[in-house]
């Protein structure tokens, strides 16, 4: 008797994390609602812009979608997070050594350094608000970009004007 009720207290169990799980993936509380409004969001950061409708697909089936909170490190000096990051619905605060340098908006991309130079990040990278924030895997965004040369190559066009900007203002910074 004590082994069916614990085999029925198992089952019972199991669908309740079952519709636990249901429920979270419905609700919206991670990331876009659809792969189509992942696709959306992609098509509002500047990087991405360039790119068809099929490329853009291409890099939402590599890309991950969390949610983070205020003040969440979403890429830590110093260390190596193997991923690209894109804050969708927040500011992002630029950290060295813990002093704000930069805020950039949402739809930013960060993260790009260790993606172009394979070193360590070069600086903390803090959620200025709650926020839907795309993850893009260093190795699988890498596989879409050599899959597709004219994906990489507009992609890369991209990020170099993005680089080049920051130069700027990081040159027009220093003169001050």
């Amino acid at each position: 008797m004590y082994v069916k009720r614990a085999g029925l207290v198992w089952v019972l169990f199991c669908i309740w994390i079952g519709c636990l799980g249901i429920a979270a993936a419905c609700s919206g509380a991670e990331g876009p609602n659809s792969f189509e409004d992942l696709v959306s969001a992609l098509r509002q950061v500047a990087v991405f812009q360039r790119l068809d409708e099929g490329q853009l697909r291409t890099v939402a089936k590599v890309a991950e979608v969390v949610e983070r909170e205020h003040g969440d490190r979403i890429i830590e000096q110093g260390k190596r997070a193997g991923k690209m990051a894109i804050a969708l619905d927040s500011e992002v605060w630029i950290r060295i050594d813990g002093q704000t340098i930069r805020v950039l908006p949402p739809n930013s991309l960060v993260g790009e350094i260790e993606f172009l130079e394979n070193v360590p990040a070069s600086a903390d990278v803090v959620l200025a608000g709650k926020s839907r924030v795309i993850l893009l895997e260093h190795r699988r965004f890498q596989q879409v970009m050599d899959a597709d040369p004219s994906l990489g190559y507009r992609v890369m066009v991209e990020v170099a004007r993005m680089e080049a900007s920051r130069l700027r203002m990081n040159n027009l910074g220093q003169t001050r």
